[in-house]
């Protein structure tokens, strides 16, 4: 995995795509450590909904790819669609 893996994470209530990220971890360790305490109290819109998520009892779905893979099919960078996610939550 030497580029690592572009991953999403998505509210399991709704199917709604809400965080981007790219790791070199298992996606189960990845996942984990959003999870933690100190990631949830962040000031960051994604650890609020974390958290928010957490008090509920639920916890996120992921799905990742190879970010070579990824770039690929979409022909755009994770730059690119880290930014169409920040802009589909701005409207």
């Amino acid at each position: 995995m030497p580029y690592g893996v572009v991953y999403g994470l998505y509210d399991p209530r709704t199917m709604e795509l809400r965080y981007v990220g790219q790791t070199t971890s298992s996606l189960v360790v990845r996942v984990r450590g959003h999870m933690c305490g100190a990631n949830l109290r962040a000031n960051r819109h994604a650890s609020h909904w974390l958290s928010q998520l957490k008090d509920n009892g639920l916890r996120p779905l992921a799905s990742g790819r190879n970010s070579g893979s990824l770039a690929a099919e979409f022909g755009v960078s994770k730059t690119c669609i880290g930014r169409r996610v920040r802009q589909s939550k701005n409207g």
